[in-house]
């Protein structure tokens, strides 16, 4: 999945959840061994370009500003907002082993 500065974290899998809580705020990444605080920044328009484009892969629409989605295993929740900041939460899924 591919979804600019975030994919790497997106791509691995040791990585459960990612959460951007707006912009130029450290990304937060939940891994099995904890959370940890990245130095990862995103701009307003890189949270709403990622937002839009899970948005059209998962051909899910955005909802007076509010997308909630599911798409390749993960499920994503996201807020586009101009006054507070735009932010998103991902949540992998976990396949029963």
């Amino acid at each position: 999945l591919e979804l600019g500065r975030i994919s790497t974290y997106i791509n691995n899998p040791a990585v459960l959840d990612i959460e951007c809580s707006g912009p130029e705020k450290p990304l937060v990444i939940k891994e099995a061994k904890g959370i940890q605080n990245t130095t990862l920044l995103l701009k307003e328009e890189e949270i709403q370009q990622i937002i839009n484009e899970v948005a059209r892969l998962s051909a899910t629409s955005v909802q007076n500003n509010i997308l909630r989605a599911s798409y390749q295993g993960i499920e994503f929740t996201g807020i586009i907002s101009e006054s507070v900041g735009s932010r998103f939460i991902v949540h992998k899924k976990i396949a029963p082993q």
